[in-house]
């Protein structure tokens, strides 16, 4: 499913209540996602440099559960 079939699907569920699909990313998810283009930049500016990635979830990652994909 693309980008805009999740988004769609999220808030289609909010407008049904939140217990009718949960979406299968977080708001951890979100801020990873968001963090790419940030640490991108940074790391081009300062010649490909590495850039460390931050954990948001202090490493609970490790420990959560796996999110069930539908059709997969």
């Amino acid at each position: 499913m693309d980008t805009h079939g999740k988004r769609r699907d999220f808030l289609k569920a909010g407008a049904r209540g939140a217990a009718a699909i949960a979406p299968d990313y977080d708001v951890y998810d979100a801020a990873s996602w968001s963090a790419v283009a940030g640490l991108s930049e940074q790391s081009v500016a300062n010649r490909s440099q590495a850039v460390d990635f931050p954990d948001f979830t202090r490493g609970k990652w490790k420990t959560a559960p796996p999110v069930k994909i539908l059709g997969c």
